[in-house]
């Protein structure tokens, strides 16, 4: 993880890497202090706006092409590993966590990792925002990281979805429980109630080749949907550091889903 905070450091939304090495008897790495992860956040605000969405998603989009540009996959993309920055930049999210990323690119050649699939006994990433190739053991690529990108924007906007009740109840079978309701939820219950431009997002990542470059500016096209014209960047700054950073201390704590339209969540 150090080595590939190394290689990726100077990016907007990389956190620097100053040490890692033993401590205690203890594997450590020394990071930049950063504020809370976008989960402890919604944790009290139970959603976000369309608008902060946007932007998270702009920035998080632009800093998944960048770590892909460098032949890594991040492969866990989720609220858990996204926090953010402190005074100038706490409106910048981060990336953390790299413990699971590979190279998908022969740094040598250059050349695309071969495909392979049975990797069921290992699925990597987090069942909630895994992508469904990951769930049926498929080696990741580009596409996995940005399907998981969309399941955590649609997290952010609906403060739940369909597959987390169904996770919490059955831990046990949480992999094949998650996979099926995302195989089974269409895309249009999934992405109800926010532009028709999210939905052409998911099925857009779900469609990509495992060796196919995905056209991220495609994608950014349409995450401008849900962007407020109204709203002056002063006003988004002003929206952002309230979402963010200004949590109303009398909101709880516990996750209250919506229900989707037609459904529940």
């Amino acid at each position: 993880e150090y080595h590939i905070l190394k290689q990726l450091e100077g990016q907007p939304g990389v956190v620097r890497a100053h040490w890692f090495g033993r401590e205690l008897n203890f594997n450590a790495i020394v990071l930049d202090l950063l504020g809370p992860s976008l989960q402890d956040i919604l944790a009290q605000r139970k959603t976000l706006s369309p608008s902060i969405v946007h932007h998270l998603g702009d920035q998080l989009l632009s800093q998944i092409q960048y770590i892909h540009s460098n032949g890594y996959i991040h492969g866990d993309i989720k609220p858990q590993n996204i926090l953010v920055g402190l005074g100038d930049q706490a409106i910048t999210p981060y990336l953390i966590d790299f413990g699971v990323s590979k190279q998908y690119r022969d740094s040598a050649t250059g050349d695309h990792i071969p495909f392979r699939h049975a990797r069921r006994s290992h699925m990597i990433g987090t069942p909630i925002f895994a992508s469904i190739n990951s769930h049926l053991g498929a080696e990741l690529s580009q596409r996995d990281d940005l399907e998981s990108l969309v399941y955590v924007l649609i997290y952010f906007m609906r403060g739940s979805l369909p597959w987390l009740q169904v996770d919490r109840r059955t831990r046990k079978n949480s992999k094949s429980s998650a996979l099926n309701m995302k195989q089974t939820t269409p895309v249009e219950a999934l992405c109800c109630g926010f532009p028709a431009e999210m939905s052409t997002i998911l099925i857009y990542t779900r469609m990509l080749s495992f060796s196919e470059t995905p056209n991220y500016d495609y994608i950014r096209s349409l995450l401008m949907s849900l962007q407020n014209d109204s709203l002056s960047p002063a006003d988004i700054l002003s929206l952002i550091r309230d979402e963010l950073h200004l949590p109303n201390s009398h909101a709880s704590t516990h996750n209250d889903p919506k229900s989707l339209c037609g459904g529940e969540a």
